[in-house]
């Protein structure tokens, strides 16, 4: 009897080379885990040293090994006996064999010798041992991956405690609520008595409970953040609030449960709605608000200075404003004339004040020369230009004729809204020929049915540039900007592009050019620069 042996190796050896690349893949998870976290607490360098680290460590171990051009062979003698490797091996010692697809293994007390797969052997074979029962391999690749999500789950809790501690260390900040802490510490418990449940009592009992509890372990880690309660609130600007026993602490660099306290306020009712603004934190209960300040400072009495006796405007899709402030008080006006409000100061750059049944910020840009007003019943953040002439204001003046000022001016841009819209061919293009081609690209995608909510408000940026809003609502904005990269005499290029509401990203969804001379518009189909 003859064998051609492919490889030979001692037990002891397989069961290092096992364990050594289960220690290395450990190992790889861990880092590739850990890398994760690093990203999630802002940690810039740590996570690219620890993907690397991961990527060096699995490529030197699993590199590909030389191919086996040959088989050794060797025969069996009439005592059933054969010498390799300088051995006796005795056929009588064999304990089981594997069949795969291409090889028979032979598994013997002290070592295994794989051999070319011959189907003459098996009679052969099981002279000696009987061939091992066959690999069910869709359910050891399904134990084998509900082990290795096991093994991230557990990575992934246990580099959030450890980097969450570093980063509590190095910014100076504290933990935030318990139940964040308790939640990964659970999970780590769970997995490691889940383990130790599949590999020490499984033995005893049916193997394939294992496979059950790696499954319930995996549903019970994904569920468990669910099933503790949580009472952390995030704000803007990376601020959290817990709210217990009617106090309120609010929290700054808030990473996963830890965050740096600001403060506390006593006597806050459950029904109060808390939110953030810039540097404010306001609680808004039956129509009335209650607005902190969270900048450390000195009163500024040359705040109202900034933007007295001018005049602010702004458009937000079919709702117009206008601001004017003169001796501290404010003349507002929202698509009406112009009521008179009271202005309250919050800091040294911030104001509100409450019209009709809303409340509103106004934040000075100094810089820009511009205003900010922010109006919480919509979310809504509304950039007003300072108008070209002082809105030079007497105390002998009527809101009369603020009204019929105003008034004019708002049915002047309703008149030019109705021009975009129905009359946008017959538009003089020595007066704004920018505008024509942002309304071509917009009747482009009216045509292309492209816009859920089609509206057109036609603005210049603080730089200058024109953009349009062409649809909004509560979950995204699209909007029609002039890319001042590609721009030539004879052709003009419109980026279209979509502003996601609840993550604030920005993404590109195409680009059109706009003949200046024919005004012809071309989709180029395109989402990237």
């Amino acid at each position: 009897m003859e064998l051609h042996i492919k490889e030979f190796e001692y037990q002891n050896i397989i069961k290092q080379q096992m364990y050594k690349q289960l220690a290395t893949l450990s190992l790889y998870v861990l880092l590739l885990a850990f890398a994760l976290e690093s990203i999630l607490y802002d940690f810039d360098y740590a996570w690219i040293i620890l993907f690397v680290a991961a990527m060096a460590i699995i490529n030197l171990n699993f590199r590909k090994k030389k191919k086996i051009l040959g088989y050794d062979l060797v025969y069996i003698d009439e005592d059933h006996r054969f010498f390799y490797n300088n051995t006796f091996i005795e056929m009588k010692d064999l304990q089981n064999y594997v069949v795969s697809k291409e090889t028979i293994t032979l598994n013997f007390i002290d070592y295994s010798i794989m051999i070319e797969k011959d189907e003459k052997l098996y009679d052969y074979l099981n002279q000696f041992a009987k061939n091992t029962k066959p690999i069910n391999v869709k359910k050891t690749k399904l134990f084998i991956f509900c082990m290795a999500i096991l093994v991230m789950f557990f990575s992934l809790s246990l580099g959030n405690l450890v980097l969450g501690s570093i980063y509590s260390y190095v910014n100076n900040i504290e933990m935030v609520s318990f139940s964040t802490i308790l939640i990964p510490v659970i999970q780590i418990t769970s997995i490691l008595l889940g383990v130790a449940f599949i590999f020490f009592v499984a033995k005893k009992f049916k193997k394939g409970i294992g496979l059950y509890v790696s499954l319930l372990l995996i549903i019970f880690y994904i569920a468990l953040p669910f099933i503790v309660s949580n009472d952390i609130h995030r704000l803007d600007n990376g601020r959290v609030y817990t709210r217990q026993d009617q106090k309120l602490t609010l929290y700054s660099h808030y990473k996963k449960g830890y965050g740096k306290l600001e403060r506390q306020i006593k006597n806050v009712s459950n029904k109060a709605e808390v939110g953030n603004y810039q540097s404010v934190l306001y609680l808004l209960e039956n129509q009335k608000i209650e607005v902190i300040s969270l900048e450390n400072e000195t009163k500024n009495d040359k705040l109202f200075s900034k933007i007295n006796n001018h005049m602010y405007l702004g458009t937000y899709i079919s709702s117009h404003y206008t601001l004017t402030i003169k001796d501290d008080k404010a003349y507002f006006e929202k698509n009406s004339s112009p009521e008179i409000v009271k202005l309250h100061r919050v800091n040294n750059h911030m104001l509100y004040f409450k019209y009709k049944k809303d409340y509103y910020f106004i934040y000075i840009l100094e810089k820009q020369k511009d205003i900010r007003v922010y109006e919480l019943s919509n979310n809504r953040d509304l950039k007003l230009y300072l108008a070209t002439d002082s809105f030079e204001m007497s105390d002998s003046q009527t809101s009369n004729e603020d009204t019929d000022k105003n008034e004019s001016q708002n049915q002047t841009e309703e008149s030019n809204q109705d021009t975009i819209e129905q009359e946008s061919d017959t538009t003089d293009l020595g007066n704004d020929p920018e505008r024509v081609y942002f309304e071509k690209v917009y009747n482009l995608l009216i045509a292309q049915n492209k816009l859920e909510n089609p509206c057109f408000d036609y603005q210049l940026n603080a730089k200058g540039y024109p953009y349009a809003v062409v649809s909004t609502n509560d979950e995204y904005t699209l909007s029609l900007v002039f890319n001042k990269y590609k721009n030539n005499d004879e052709d003009y290029e419109i980026v279209l592009e979509k502003y996601i509401k609840k993550t604030s990203t920005l993404s590109l969804v195409d680009f059109y050019l706009v003949n200046t001379k024919t005004l012809e518009v071309t989709d180029q189909q395109r989402d990237y620069w």
